[in-house]
């Protein structure tokens, strides 16, 4: 800690000194060594990130349980308060994931990605409302072409391709 001293009879000036701003940077070795060691940022933030630029995001429920520093309950409450709406499908029929899985979706974002490509779904006969469509994709896997683009721009995916299924 800097000390200064004052005489009250004699005026002076000083100047204090700051530290200057350390910035954090992280070089691209760093970030894949941390993304090695900690698997679940990477898994997690296919939910954290939903939102006008990323419409949907699902994780099974296994990669929940291994990865997740919320239960099931707390992750819908956290997403929920985010305006990002949650359907759980338990393993079984319903889900082409064999595990079951958690499908998170922004409503309004993932609306307006729909009703902009209205032409599309209504071709291949696809749902139009944003849980529907939720719906379906966790139900189906669909083959390459404009569905299947459509898709991958819900999960925000810029390479047009879906996320990997399980």
């Amino acid at each position: 800690m800097e000390r200064h001293k004052f005489e009250i009879n004699e005026p002076k000036k000083f100047e204090i000194q700051e530290e200057p701003e350390k910035k954090f940077e992280i070089t691209e070795p760093e970030k894949k060594k941390f993304l090695i060691e900690n698997p679940g940022v990477i898994y997690m933030e296919d939910l954290y990130r939903i939102g006008p630029e990323k419409p949907m995001g699902y994780l099974p429920l296994n990669t929940l349980g291994k990865f997740s520093d919320r239960n099931e309950e707390e992750l819908t409450k956290y997403l929920n308060e985010r305006g990002v709406e949650v359907i759980v499908l338990e393993p079984g029929p319903d889900t082409f994931v064999f595990a079951g899985a958690l499908f998170a979706y922004h409503p309004k974002a993932l609306q307006k990605l729909l009703d902009t490509n209205r032409n599309i779904l209504e071709k291949y006969n696809w749902p139009t409302s944003a849980r529907e469509f939720v719906l379906r994709v966790a139900s189906q896997i669909a083959e390459p072409g404009e569905i299947y683009g459509l898709i991958a721009d819900a999960f925000g995916n810029p390479n047009r391709t879906p996320p990997h299924r399980t």
